[in-house]
């Protein structure tokens, strides 16, 4: 029987996720969950972590932002 993954729960939307093992935690989610506007705003309300589709040419200029701020560039 499959086992299900618990939903850690955040107090808002665009905070940070838990760390990993290492210590460090994710800054954002792409890939195929992203894909839709529904996808976006249900990873966002369950994990607390910005969510982007990055296919999508309108959100090029947030995962920039995102990357400067993170990478300290």
């Amino acid at each position: 029987m499959p086992q299900s993954h618990p939903v850690h729960k955040r107090e808002g939307p665009h905070e940070r996720g838990s760390p990993t093992p290492r210590g460090s935690s994710p800054d954002l989610v792409t890939g195929l969950a992203t894909s839709t506007t529904a996808g976006i705003e249900l990873i966002e309300k369950l994990s607390g972590i910005r969510a982007l589709n990055v296919l999508d040419q309108s959100s090029l200029p947030q995962l920039r932002a995102i990357l400067k701020g993170t990478l300290n560039l």
